[in-house]
């Protein structure tokens, strides 16, 4: 695996895909040396303080990781059920992403909810999943709404999106769902987390 010094205190580290990235981010947040660790498609970035722990610290560490390239990503049990409502002024697009792909609006939901999918990395905003798809190259839109609720559902560039709080967004959205995704006031305020498995229903 590839390192890169960017910084003086962000480091990067290409990795293979997402799975691989997850476990190495955890491997890293165990050793205590690293501030903030951030995993997403092809690499992680990590932070440190160049006062505590000198680059030469930092490569040691890093060459370590290569071990892990082929380790799989843990299990994290049984899928959690999102219940969604497709189309209407849930999912404005829902017609528009059904036409692009060839497809009825119907076969675009099955084809959502047939089977359980992995969330690949967390960003964007607090709690936004970026979701495996089902292979769909939709494009985002042109002009991005001014304002999108929480909940919605997206799709763009063969994933799924999930905004966890209303705000500007770009991505076609075919449905939307009442779970709070992202919940300020707890301790722990994410519902979902990368590497987590969910299944859409549609109801």
């Amino acid at each position: 695996m590839t390192v890169t010094q960017i910084s003086e205190d962000i480091a990067t580290i290409a990795v293979p895909d997402a799975s691989v990235g997850r476990v190495i981010a955890d491997r890293l947040r165990a050793t205590g040396l690293f501030g903030e660790i951030v995993p997403a498609l092809e690499e992680v970035a990590v932070q440190f303080d160049p006062l505590a722990v000198t680059w030469t610290q930092v490569e040691a560490v890093l060459a370590d990781l290569d071990d892990l390239a082929a380790v799989p990503d843990t299990v994290m049990g049984a899928p959690l059920m999102i219940e969604v409502r497709y189309g209407g002024e849930d999912g404005p697009d829902l017609e528009k992403v059904a036409g692009q792909l060839g497809i009825g609006t119907a076969d675009l939901v099955d084809q959502h909810t047939a089977s359980p999918v992995q969330i690949e990395m967390m960003g964007f905003t607090p709690g936004f999943a970026y979701v495996q798809g089902c292979g769909w190259q939709v494009p985002r839109r042109a002009r991005p709404r001014a304002f999108v609720p929480a909940g919605s559902i997206g799709v763009a560039g063969g994933m799924s999106g999930l905004y966890s709080l209303g705000g500007p967004g770009g991505w076609p959205l075919i449905g939307r769902t009442d779970l709070t995704l992202f919940d300020g006031r707890l301790d722990d305020p994410f519902t979902l987390l990368a590497g987590q498995w969910i299944q859409f229903r549609a109801v």
